[in-house]
């Protein structure tokens, strides 16, 4: 079974399932394919996807803006946050409408987990494609994902040359350091402040250097 294919699922308008593809059964915890027709949006709200971090009604008025917007007619490509036995996982999805006789049937619904790890990536991705973000996805990245930790002080003191204009082999010298190690605190960096180039880098720290913050990855393993 290919589970890069991620799971597939076909659904009424009124949120009941319809079908699935195989991938489902392990999703779901399922024995049949047929088991999961007797189901809908709220009995996994309910079940699967309870957690103390939302209501079950704040996930079903989610998982509904998601579908209306889908079912104006256009695919909706989306990153959400569900936890799944109160274990955070990130979702890249995809809605789309199923039409028959020029008339919405019914949503095909595409979700492909990613690596929670790359979070800010894929939310940076996202801004920069337009790909929608609910309000409850973004708090609980927010509230997951989003603990601030300082810059370390060689980091800064790279950095601030780095803004100066200073080249890496000019850095090395002012601070007396290996080229390399200037180019290994750069890339720390880089990394703690989620900035893709180098010019990013320096974009974010000139904004307000003296508030310059990280962002940590939340404990998933429970």
């Amino acid at each position: 079974m290919n589970h890069s294919v991620g799971l597939i699922l076909h659904k009424s308008t009124s949120g009941a399932y319809l079908s699935a593809n195989e991938y489902a059964k392990v999703f779901y915890g399922l024995g049949t394919l047929q088991d999961l027709t007797k189901t809908n949006d709220q009995y996994w709200a309910e079940n699967l996807y309870h957690s103390e971090h939302y209501s079950t009604e704040e996930l079903l008025c989610s998982i509904e803006q998601e579908d209306r917007k889908a079912l104006n007619g256009q695919a909706l490509f989306s990153l959400k946050l569900l936890f799944i036995h109160n274990v955070p996982k990130i979702f890249l999805t995809h809605k789309s409408p199923i039409i028959l006789n020029n008339q919405i049937q019914a949503i095909r619904c595409h979700y492909i987990e990613c690596d929670p790890t790359l979070i800010h990536i894929n939310t940076r991705l996202c801004q920069a494609n337009q790909i929608y973000v609910s309000e409850l996805t973004k708090k609980l990245i927010q509230h997951h994902f989003d603990t601030k930790v300082p810059l370390t002080v060689r980091e800064r003191q790279c950095l601030k040359l780095l803004s100066r204009g200073f080249s890496i082999k000019k850095i090395a010298m002012e601070l007396s350091l290996s080229q390399r190690t200037v180019e290994h605190y750069l890339e720390n960096a880089r990394a703690r402040l989620n900035c893709l180039t180098t010019y990013e880098l320096v974009a974010r720290y000139t904004q307000d250097a003296s508030k310059c913050v990280v962002y940590s990855k939340a404990d998933l393993a429970r």
